[in-house]
């Protein structure tokens, strides 16, 4: 955008005035600054005070000049940081602020205790939300359908592999996790919607097919027509590899998808899985795959396949961000004991691990073999694979309890976030779903006093990726992932774990009410963002952050999912 220079003098005396503004603002109190977009908390007692609301009022005026001059600067200079989106498919929103009113102090999340493993999350409740928050779930939830799906035709050439392929938004590749987490909200819809149904199957179909083309990759194409580079190739990516990163947490995902549907469209998933064995073939490879990573130091090998390696790859020319550093012992990782639990490399977040064993993804690992174990037994009628899932689920649940505790100074014994099965864990919760604070989510049978103390630390700042904003009314887990982009980022994925694990309801809606007003004013989920400054996030387009914001919100009413 070009500008004369009379509009770029007024320009520039308008900046003056904006820095002018700001100074007033900052000795006029001495309450940290809040988010741009709304006036810092003023409390006030029953009568009321009209000095304070008129200073609210002047600056309440002063921050939408601050607010304007930023749109100013924006268009000037193009947007604040180059790595952080804020366009959206929907209209942008102006955001007002908010007239004076009583607000509550920050609300003492970890103290919640959870004293039995028997109840089944998220807690059902119904209660009567506002519109903004009904249209909001609304549009999260259809998100992923609108939005992400891709349902191929029957004379398209990679139609006989599974019909549906769903991208995670502003990536156009498919990751097994995400693609599952995408369409969950949809599976109980299954039994009443055909349509709804053949999208679910297509995938199942298409899970199964990329993971009999390799076990160990995470995220794929959905053909082979992409040309990857040399470099690409040395990182493990070809054919319908998009990433290659082994992820534990891929697997249970989708078993997950398989017996969630089973039980709610109990024929036509039988009908399903009994007339495609893919289905079955892909479920073994898995299994084989976890009993041989169980024992990863030895280089076991599940039938046909070779040893998972992630070594240095050296970047293409000017292309820093094309290489990678690599694991430990030239791509093998560091080293690990036999514990009974899984071997894996990377985080749900696809960042490298530091030790071997990460402990939320085991968790979901145990749940995700006993459905299994039950899919065995009741549909394909197989001993040998029912007993297989049912041993390797007690070996891990097992390496859990003996290796995955730590004692801590503070909050009592606690699970780890990984361990190597040496004496080493590592202490810490990302935000990405298998997480600590998603154990009672997952399903995982966990110890009531460990997980309420485990709670406690992941939402205290003792959890290296716990951030809050700097009035402290907005706190939450962010993820090294994004520690760069955004240093002070909490996840919207971790705040709806926490409404999702959360077992009292006035704790759910403060929750609640804190996603809707940090959405950046486009009324959808994000990946990371700023709690001081919610215009400023990364991932304008994240369909798994979507879906798991609309299954918190159809975990309070039943009205969300009415289109």
């Amino acid at each position: 955008m070009r500008f004369s220079a009379p509009k770029a003098c007024l320009a520039l005396a308008f900046i003056g005035l904006v820095v002018w503004i700001r100074n007033v603002k900052h000795k006029s109190s001495r309450s940290p600054r809040g988010p741009r977009h709304a006036p810092p908390p003023v409390f006030l007692d029953e009568n009321g005070d009209a000095r304070l609301q008129a200073m609210s009022l002047r600056l309440n005026n002063s921050i939408q000049l601050i607010n304007n001059a930023q749109h100013m600067l924006e268009n000037i200079h193009g947007h604040m940081d180059p790595n952080i989106e804020v366009k959206s498919n929907f209209p942008k929103r102006n955001l007002r602020v908010a007239p004076v009113q009583v607000q509550l102090k920050a609300m003492e999340f970890a103290a919640t205790s959870y004293e039995n493993n028997s109840l089944s999350f998220p807690i059902k409740h119904t209660v009567q939300l506002s519109d903004e928050e009904l249209n909001m779930c609304k549009r999260t939830l259809w998100n992923a359908r609108d939005t992400c799906v891709k349902t191929l035709p029957s004379d398209h050439p990679e139609y006989g592999h599974g019909h549906t392929f769903v991208i995670t938004g502003d990536i156009d590749d498919m990751w097994l996790r995400d693609s599952a987490a995408q369409v969950n909200p949809y599976i109980p819809m299954t039994a009443t919607d055909s349509k709804m149904a053949s999208m679910i199957e297509g995938l199942i179909l298409r899970q199964s097919f990329y993971i009999n083309y390799d076990p160990y990759a995470n995220a794929f194409r959905i053909d082979q027509n992409y040309k990857f580079s040399a470099v690409q190739n040395q990182l493990g990516r070809h054919g319908y590899i998009s990433t290659y990163d082994y992820e534990l947490d891929s697997g249970c995902y989708f078993m997950r998808l398989i017996y969630k549907y089973w039980k709610a469209n109990r024929e036509a998933a039988e009908n399903l899985i009994v007339s495609n064995p893919d289905i079955k073939k892909a479920v073994k490879l898995m299994v084989n795959v976890w009993k041989a990573e169980q024992h990863h130091e030895e280089d076991v090998t599940a039938p046909g396949r070779k040893l998972y390696r992630r070594p240095k790859v050296r970047p293409e020319a000017k292309k820093p961000w094309t290489g990678f550093k690599g694991l430990d012992r030239n791509g093998k990782g560091s080293p690990v004991k036999y514990t009974g639990m899984i071997w894996s490399a990377f985080r749900p977040s696809d960042d490298e691990q530091t030790y071997g064993y990460l402990v939320p993804s085991n968790m979901f690992a145990v749940v995700a073999l006993g459905y299994m174990e039950e899919v065995a037994k009741e549909i394909w009628k197989d001993e040998t694979l029912q007993a297989e899932c049912r041993d390797l689920k007690l070996q891990v649940d097992k390496g859990i309890k003996e290796y995955a505790i730590y004692n801590h100074p503070t909050f009592g014994e606690i699970y780890s976030y990984e361990v190597d099965g040496l004496g080493n864990h590592l202490l810490m919760d990302d935000a990405n779903v298998p997480s600590l604070l998603s154990v009672p989510y997952l399903g995982y049978k966990f110890d009531p006093k460990i997980y309420t103390q485990t709670r406690k630390f992941v939402l205290s700042e003792n959890n290296p990726s716990f951030r809050k904003s700097r009035n402290g009314d907005i706190a939450g887990v962010g993820s090294p992932h994004t520690a760069k982009q955004i240093p002070n980022g909490i996840w919207h994925m971790s705040l709806i774990m926490q409404g999702l694990t959360e077992v009292e309801l006035e704790k759910k809606l403060h929750l609640l009410r804190i996603l809707t007003q940090t959405t950046g004013g486009t009324g959808l989920m994000h990946e990371a963002f700023n709690p001081d400054s919610p215009r400023k996030f990364t991932r304008k387009w994240f369909s798994w952050a979507n879906s798991l914001f609309a299954e918190f919100v159809m975990s309070l009413s039943s009205d969300c999912g009415k289109e």
